[in-house]
């Protein structure tokens, strides 16, 4: 994975329909439901797309079109090594999806028995939706992410929202309105483990040293310090909440030839 300034040689490249809603709507319809789309498009390519791809699916959309925007659009990055994946958004015409965009689909959101959304579009236009839905008295499904601060009052949550670790049986079981009785939450004073493989100057070695630890299966991450003897890229696994957990993630780092540390937050 490239650090900032640096350029690295891909080996492939794919461009195809996406986005969150649109994904989990594609998955919807072809689970059996009748399926539409709220939304703002760009009059572009990537615009035409979206639209080929919900007419192939039979989805309804309910998309304004802003000529003058851009649809919106990600890039992912994704490791050979391990599977992992990277992302960037970027919003574009769906950005600015307002609450009375939302409201001139009231119609098909009170027509329906399940409403998703998530965050790939401002918070006030998913806020007005599940209110209509809820007060419509349909099951709503909020996905917050990508990761973004939601003022309060909250928009209410699903019965249990969806992760990107939800499993096919829970899916299953919100499509059919059944409670699928969430684990709770870890404690948010519940100490926290990670593991510091080392802390760099080089971009070179950082990049030599995430691709070892994630032939392993890890997952690592960067942070750039600066010190009184310039900056330094810290090279992390975690964060663990379980230390015995960390401890034998480090303990395998170090068949590396590498000092691991245990930290903890």
């Amino acid at each position: 994975q490239p650090v900032m300034g640096e350029t690295l040689m891909g080996s492939g490249f794919a461009m195809g329909p996406g986005g969150k809603g649109s994904n989990q709507a594609v998955a919807a319809a072809r689970a059996g439901g009748l399926v539409s789309f709220i939304s703002r498009l760009g009059k572009d390519a990537f615009g035409d797309i979206a639209i080929a791809t919900w007419k192939a699916e039979g989805i309804a959309p309910n998309v304004a079109i802003a000529p003058d925007e851009p649809t919106g659009a990600a890039y992912i990055f994704v490791s050979d090594a391990t599977g992992e994946n990277a992302i960037i958004v970027v919003p574009g015409a769906a950005g600015g999806l307002s609450s009375k965009d939302v409201e001139a689909a009231r119609g098909a959101i009170e027509g329906a028995k399940v409403f998703v959304t998530q965050l790939e579009q401002p918070i006030d236009a998913a806020r007005k939706g599940l209110e209509i839905a809820r007060a419509a008295g349909a099951i709503t499904v909020f996905n917050p992410a990508p990761a973004a601060p939601v003022p309060a009052p909250a928009p209410a949550p699903s019965p249990a929202p969806v992760t990107a670790d939800s499993d096919k049986a829970r899916a299953q079981l919100l499509l059919e309105g059944k409670d699928p009785q969430p684990k709770p939450p870890a404690a948010a004073t519940e100490a926290r483990f990670i593991v510091q493989v080392g802390a760099f100057t080089d971009a070179a070695k950082v990049r030599e040293v995430r691709r070892k630890v994630e032939a392993l299966g890890l997952k690592t991450y960067t942070q750039v310090v600066e010190t009184k003897d310039g900056s330094r890229i810290r090279v992390r696994v975690g964060p663990f909440t379980d230390k015995a957990e960390a401890t034998r993630m480090a303990d395998k780092i170090r068949k590396l030839d590498l000092s691991p540390a245990i930290l903890t937050l």
